[in-house]
């Protein structure tokens, strides 16, 4: 029971660090880390010998993601700003949400965006700060503005998840 629990959440980590190096590469998550967690939790729901309380603890995971989710989404409207999260990083943490419980889903959101917002500050004021000195050194290219204003949001998932199946 104990290695089949164990590989369960090797594998779901293994995929957040897969899905963290093609986030930070081309700034894209694709819908195939989602599934593949999707379907690692239904196996385990049917290999489960008590299914109603697994598929009750996910169930109640996801709606505790989804009401901060809505609850975030309602801030942002309110103060004019564009939404903070990429659509790809939304179901990265639908799908990791089901393997967590109601206490390790709260983990996982605070320590991600805790992390997250933490880095983005520090880049920030990075960038402010040597703005003038690396604008002369690289070319224009297609991709200048996708990087410029979007963040990879995934290694932090990354780290909020590793830590929230640690604390278990």
């Amino acid at each position: 029971m104990c290695e089949e629990v164990c590989m369960k959440e090797l594998l779901v980590l293994v995929v957040f660090a897969c899905a963290s190096i093609l986030d930070i590469r081309s700034r894209t998550i694709p819908n195939l880390f989602s599934l593949i967690l999707l379907a690692v939790w239904y196996s385990g729901l049917i290999a489960s010998e008590n299914r109603e309380a697994v598929l009750l603890q996910s169930l109640t995971s996801e709606a505790f993601f989804l009401s901060v989710l809505f609850l975030t989404q309602l801030f942002m409207k309110v103060f004019n700003r564009k939404g903070f999260l990429g659509g790809g990083d939304i179901k990265l943490i639908f799908s990791g949400c089901l393997f967590l419980d109601i206490k390790e889903t709260f983990v996982f959101l605070i320590f991600s965006n805790f992390l997250g917002v933490l880095c983005a500050l520090i880049l920030l004021l990075w960038k402010n700060r040597y703005k003038d000195s690396r604008q002369q050194k690289f070319k224009n290219s297609s991709l200048n503005p996708i990087f410029q204003f979007t963040f990879p949001f995934a290694p932090f998932l990354s780290f909020g998840m590793a830590l929230a199946l640690f604390l278990r």
